[in-house]
């Protein structure tokens, strides 16, 4: 399977396509939404978003016509009118793709990063998706609930997709919670300290590999994105020289 990824392509920091494309390998092919100078956060930073709805027919063309199986992630998007050209394409062509993921990419710690006008039309590409992948802050804006109440409003609205809820604090731990109809899987494990930008583009493009491309179930590809992206966040033993470098998952 190929996955065509519609997500922001940054000159700086592991956010948006560059851990799909480090991880996935040839599997990723990229479509950015936007391009940055670096994250989004970063103050400074210029931007130019891209017109995806204008691209997609042709990208899913040329993959389709190599006999491969093709499949979708949609991350981070430029602004509403993104989410209204991939509805539009989905309403066309989602007969044709075997596996639509969607990361409603808005906000994280506890605040919203995006305009108003995207978090309200995101929810329009969750009933085409298979799989939807918010962190906790996003799930609350997406619901307008909090915590568990969260959860459960948006399996009411949104019961098909399977669900992946990650970065929930649960004392010195992170919850990532797994929510399949009729299953619900919880894993923990401690809380490494600081500001981690791009943990949940990594979670997802290992999920995704893990999944899709080796076969593993959705639990246990929780599970090994899990650990793969805490083992990143820590630094390797110093070596003899008395250095230290980070330890980057494969």
């Amino acid at each position: 399977m190929k996955f065509i990824c519609v997500h922001s392509l940054t000159c700086a920091g592991d956010v948006g396509l560059r851990p799909y494309l480090e991880v996935l390998g040839e599997a990723c092919r990229p479509l950015p939404s936007i391009v940055l100078t670096g994250p989004g956060n970063l103050p400074g930073v210029c931007r130019h978003a891209l017109p995806i709805g204008e691209l997609l027919p042709a990208a899913l063309d040329a993959l389709a016509a190599s006999g491969k199986r093709v499949g979708m992630v949609i991350g981070y998007l430029a602004d509403a009118g993104q989410v209204a050209s991939l509805s539009a394409f989905l309403a066309d062509r989602r007969q044709h793709l075997s596996a639509l993921v969607v990361d409603p990419i808005c906000g994280d710690e506890g605040r919203a990063y995006v305009s108003e006008p995207l978090i309200r039309a995101w929810p329009d590409l969750f009933a085409s998706a298979d799989w939807v992948f918010p962190n906790q802050t996003e799930i609350e804006l997406l619901t307008g609930e909090r915590g568990e109440l969260a959860i459960a409003a948006f399996r009411r609205r949104w019961p098909n997709p399977g669900l992946i809820v990650t970065g929930a604090i649960r004392n010195q731990a992170v919850e990532t919670r797994l929510e399949l109809a009729g299953a619900s899987f919880r894993h923990q494990q401690p809380r490494i300290a600081g500001h981690h930008s791009g943990t949940g583009d990594r979670f997802a493009a290992v999920w995704l590999r893990e999944h899709y491309l080796r076969g593993h179930t959705a639990r246990a590809s929780m599970e090994t994105a899990c650990h793969q992206v805490a083992a990143g966040l820590l630094p390797r033993p110093s070596n003899k020289a008395g250095n230290s470098r980070d330890l980057h998952p494969s």
